[in-house]
């Protein structure tokens, strides 16, 4: 109790350890403000303390740096010893700083991250890596050496982790090309399939375009929300063109609402012809 702003250092360290999470919080908080980062380094550091501690000093270090600029190099020197730590919490946590604090020299390891047995912290390093390889210039290498660990984690994950496949999905987003991604309609797994036409939708391309003639009902439905629901108007002509093809999936409900609404949002003879052929048959739902 009492006012936290006159304890000493020596005093909230100790409070670092508390049992108390809103305890730990209010001296993280507190240290952070005073620019104390040996403390919290140390703590962040403390092998023997489980996770729950050793998490605030890795998020009172990144605090202290957004207050206080000059403290950086120290943090993130100490933090790069986190990424091998032999907790996957701390790991995580310091992939996520690491990625926020725009740490080049972290880049290496973080990629060898992906391939980390914990999902969390492939997931940290597929976010981190997000930011890392699209704030940087010169990073052909890594790019390619990311983008193929990343499509190996969603072609494993066979979409069982939504979280994990939406960090993949982010970093392909932010980090593969247009072309690269629209080369990806070959690939032989579906969710890698689906998650680069979520990728191209989130950069608007129209090579989602690429995807229309999938095998796979669940492919050609992502590819159809991407164009419809984004929208991508470049796309729509091809979407509707999918009207006329002879052994479209009838049993995605999501795909045939998409496909009729380009027919409708183009308003031409033909794609009106188009829908009053498809409502008159009799085989169509």
């Amino acid at each position: 109790s009492g006012d936290i702003t006159a304890a000493s250092v020596e005093d909230l360290t100790k409070q670092l350890r508390h049992i108390d999470r809103r305890v730990r919080l209010n001296a993280q908080w507190e240290l952070a403000s005073r620019g104390e980062t040996k403390p919290l380094i140390d703590i962040a550091s403390a092998t023997d303390l489980e996770a729950r501690f050793r998490l605030h000093g890795i998020w009172g270090c990144e605090h202290a740096v957004r207050l206080d600029g000059s403290k950086q190099a120290d943090v993130l020197a100490a933090n790069r010893g986190w990424l091998t730590d032999s907790d996957p919490v701390i790991r995580a946590a310091a992939c996520a700083l690491a990625g926020d604090r725009n740490d080049a020299e972290s880049v290496a390891k973080i990629s060898e991250l992906l391939a980390d047995e914990s999902p969390r912290v492939k997931y940290f390093a597929a976010m981190s890596l997000s930011e890392l390889l699209t704030s940087q210039a010169g990073n052909a290498s890594a790019n390619q050496q990311a983008i193929g660990s990343v499509l190996q984690i969603l072609a494993e994950n066979d979409n069982d982790d939504p979280a994990l496949r939406h960090a993949c999905t982010f970093f392909l987003r932010r980090v593969a090309s247009e072309d690269m991604l629209a080369g990806l309609a070959t690939h032989s797994s579906v969710p890698v399939r689906r998650a680069a036409i979520a990728a191209l939708r989130g950069q608007g391309s129209e090579k989602v375009t690429a995807f229309l003639s999938d095998a796979s009902s669940l492919v050609l439905a992502e590819a159809a929300m991407a164009i419809h629901d984004r929208p991508i108007p470049a796309g729509v002509d091809e979407l509707a063109k999918l009207i006329l093809v002879a052994d479209l999936p009838l049993n995605s409900e999501a795909l045939l609402r998409r496909v009729l609404a380009a027919n409708y949002r183009i308003g031409t003879a033909d794609s009106a012809a188009a829908l009053a052929s498809f409502a008159a048959s009799g085989e169509k739902p």
